[in-house]
């Protein structure tokens, strides 16, 4: 799609995991050397190939080294082509935020690092095309991107705390780039998704002083002109996922928190018809666990028209909710507690199978790792699972509709000649792959939860019941706060320069890594 070419992909045909067809696989990467993964995204393509990336920080350099893996695999689970490359060292460090397919079959990633946004693209093979940072005033970030039929692309953000859309040759050339507000006032837009009829569907949340504020959704067309806006003021609900349904309607999953102690947190979902109009809504509790924090970073449709969403619970695990087509359950399906999971996402594949991603705590390695796999969620899950009740309630809001649009501008630079192939190895391995025993339900008690995130004055932090002491840890890798149990549940970052921290928590040796922003 690009018109650069650079690094050279590795095609390992033959290499990997051998799976028959439509089989159930689970895949577990891990790095030869202390890298924690932050981010990762499964992406299904038409021919049934799947895209895997992740994106891993090392906290041990100042500032810290960040990397781009990509794993290309058939549709059980054979590896086609690999690329790892690191990008240059800034502050704050590069991360990655969002990733579609492109047409031919590549992949674009976006994020953000030293206050600039960042997009590399990717041909089918893996290789690197082309890598570009754009910079629209303070703290430019990127959350999200998606290709157009003539080979161009939107991504969506926020700078300046105001939600940011721009439009992107196919040579990566930036065209245009605007700003849709509600009135005057601040937010980011956090998800971009394709429609059936050639236009976008854009979800954010407004940004306060205390943090998220009401969630929004804004409708385009094909030219990229509003169709509709909705906000939905009252809750303040940070924007997960969202996904167009058989019927041309939308879903539209969030965390509503209540707080700000005790910190409690609930998936909250929206189910919009064509033309915006609210049908139905639910957020649910997984039993019996009413004082949680659970989220559902993953939503799906089936065959039968039920979304599904996937997600995890502190303390719990993590969960698969069939809300059928009313955003009503009754039920929870707790599946595999691997030791801190989080991020799960799951996307329903055209033979009904469930491609699941999500982030892996390894307790031995004291860090994140990657994990994919396939499985039919008809059948018991092949780690095992746990049913449990679920309790829902709703929550009142009212509407603000209409946005004004700003145009803005920016300036562009080319980050290619920076990046280079990375070295360091990595092994795959297929856990409970053999295994059909349902597993006891675990409860994980110190992974911990901030809210608000991105924040400006304050953040609660909960899930910390038995950890024994806290750090608080800038771009830099210099700790700038450091606490001993009893630990607080409230901290103020209003003294602290905007930017990327790490909260990070001890117990029994066991250390675990939340990143904060902080965004003045």
């Amino acid at each position: 799609m690009r018109k650069h070419t650079f690094l050279i992909a590795l095609w390992s045909l033959g290499h990997g995991l051998v799976l028959s067809a439509q089989a159930p696989f689970t895949l577990r990467q891990t790095p030869g050397q202390p890298l924690s993964t932050y981010y990762q995204c499964a992406i299904p393509l038409p021919n049934g190939d799947i895209w895997w990336v992740f994106g891993t920080w090392d906290a041990s350099t100042s500032p810290w080294l960040s990397r781009v893996h990509l794993r290309r695999s058939d549709g059980t689970g054979q590896t086609l082509a690999t690329n790892d490359v690191l990008l240059p060292a800034v502050s704050p460090a590069w991360q990655v935020r969002g990733a579609a397919a492109f047409p031919g079959g590549g992949i674009g990633l976006v994020g953000a690092g030293a206050w600039v946004g960042m997009e590399l693209d990717f041909d089918a093979g893996a290789t690197l095309l082309d890598a570009r940072t754009f910079d629209f005033g303070t703290a430019t970030s990127f959350d999200d991107v998606r290709a157009l039929a003539n080979g161009e692309c939107m991504i969506v953000g926020y700078s300046d705390s105001y939600p940011l859309q721009m439009h992107v040759d196919a040579q990566g050339d930036l065209i245009s780039a605007w700003s849709d507000r509600f009135g005057n006032d601040k937010g980011a837009h956090h998800l971009l998704r394709a429609s059936n009829d050639g236009g976008m569907l854009i979800v954010g949340q407004e940004l306060t002083q205390q943090g998220p504020g009401s969630l929004y959704v804004i409708k385009q067309d094909t030219a990229a002109n509003v169709q509709w806006a909705e906000r939905f003021d009252g809750p303040a609900a940070t924007a997960l996922d969202a996904v167009q349904r058989a019927n041309g309607g939308w879903a539209v999953t969030s965390v509503k928190q209540i707080g700000p102690a005790p910190l409690h947190a609930g998936p909250w979902l929206l189910l919009l018809d064509p033309s915006g109009l609210y049908t139905h809504q639910g957020r649910f509790w997984p039993g019996p666990y009413e004082d949680s924090y659970g989220y559902a970073s993953g939503l799906t449709e089936d065959a039968n028209g039920h979304v599904l969403l996937t997600g995890q619970c502190n303390p719990g695990g993590t969960f698969l909710i069939d809300a059928g087509t009313t955003a009503t359950a009754d039920s929870v399906r707790w599946l595999p507690g691997t030791g801190g999971t989080s991020s799960m996402h799951g996307t329903v594949l055209s033979n009904g199978d469930l491609l699941l991603d999500h982030l892996e705590y390894d307790t031995l390695l004291a860090r994140n790792i990657p994990v994919m796999m396939r499985w039919d969620p008809a059948t018991l899950h092949p780690c095992g699972e746990h049913r449990d009740t679920l309790f829902t309630d709703t929550l009142a809001f009212t509407l603000t509709t209409g946005v004004v649009r700003t145009p803005i501008s920016g300036t562009t630079a080319d980050l290619l000649p920076q990046i280079v192939p990375d070295t360091i190895p990595w092994t795959s391995d297929a856990p409970c792959m053999d295994t059909a025993i349902p597993e006891p339900h675990v409860v994980h008690t110190i992974a911990p939860a901030i809210f608000p995130n991105p924040a400006d004055a304050w953040v609660q932090v909960s899930g910390m019941v038995d950890a024994q002491r806290m750090d608080l840890i800038d771009a830099d890798g210099r700790t700038v706060g450091s606490w001993r149990a009893p630990l607080p549940t409230v901290l103020s970052v209003s003294a602290l320069p905007g930017g990327m921290y790490a909260v990070r928590t001890v117990h029994d040796h066991q250390v675990r890594n939340v990143r904060l922003m902080v965004v003045h």
